[in-house]
């Protein structure tokens, strides 16, 4: 296993500090690059897999962009964007709010929610063998600590 100092060709040692922000900024890369794998093998993105994952939560209802937006695990600069590629794909359709003429909601139609189901697949494929490096233990912990970032 290499060390991040070597990784980095770094002469000096980096504080503690620095060495685990580093070290968890290169994992996340590394385990978003094998999911973004994953999702492209069925030409999607990150973002677009989790926009689909969000409307298959919504159910029927659907849901407006902003509210996308808030439950996306990445920020994503353009949902508008997203959702056009999306449904020009036929992944998805959009609607006018019946309560504000101004809102879209957009749903996840039956295509988008065959293809998520291939997806679904692939990516947990990468995330079991990602899951496997660590132990169960090892891995609460380590979300616990990310909790702790996170505030």
């Amino acid at each position: 296993m290499q060390t991040l100092q070597k990784r980095l060709r770094l002469q000096k040692p980096l504080s503690p500090h620095v060495t685990g922000i580093l070290s968890l900024v290169i994992a996340s890369q590394s385990i978003m690059a094998r999911v973004g794998t994953a999702c492209e093998r069925h030409g999607l993105t990150r973002a677009q897999y989790n926009v689909l994952r969000i409307l298959r939560g919504a159910g029927v209802a659907g849901q407006p962009r902003h509210e996308i937006a808030a439950r996306m695990v990445e920020n994503a600069p353009d949902v508008t964007r997203l959702l056009d590629r999306l449904e020009s794909g036929g992944y998805v359709k959009r609607s006018r709010s019946t309560r504000d003429k101004r809102e879209s909601i957009s749903c996840i139609t039956p295509r988008g929610l065959k293809l998520l189901l291939i997806v679904d697949r692939a990516v947990s494929n990468a995330e079991n063998v990602i899951g496997h490096q660590l132990s169960r233990a090892q891995w609460i912990k380590l979300s616990e600590f990310c909790q702790r970032l996170m505030n």
